[in-house]
């Protein structure tokens, strides 16, 4: 009965917090990813290759996560929640 009522007064209108949500792990992902792509030249620069590759790769995953994460909001019809950093 409870949880009736919380949903019933969340809104339909939820592309407002969404949209921060989504700012702040475009944020963060961007800025783990650097740290990745750095921690992966320090290992190749310390000898330790295939750590390093695998780290380079992680960090331009984690780097390309927030275009993707908008690509699929825009798919799902959910134009409004993506920030605009313009």
């Amino acid at each position: 009965m409870r949880i009736n009522f919380l949903l019933a007064q969340a809104g339909s209108d939820l592309s407002g917090p969404l949209g921060l949500v989504l700012k702040l792990i475009m944020q963060l992902s961007f800025l783990s990813g650097v740290i990745l792509l750095i921690a992966g030249a320090l290992a190749i620069r310390r000898g330790e290759s295939d750590s390093g590759k695998q780290s380079i790769v992680a960090g331009a995953i984690l780097a390309a996560a927030p275009l993707i994460m908008k690509f699929l909001f825009q798919v799902f019809g959910l134009d409004s929640a993506v920030p605009d950093f313009q």
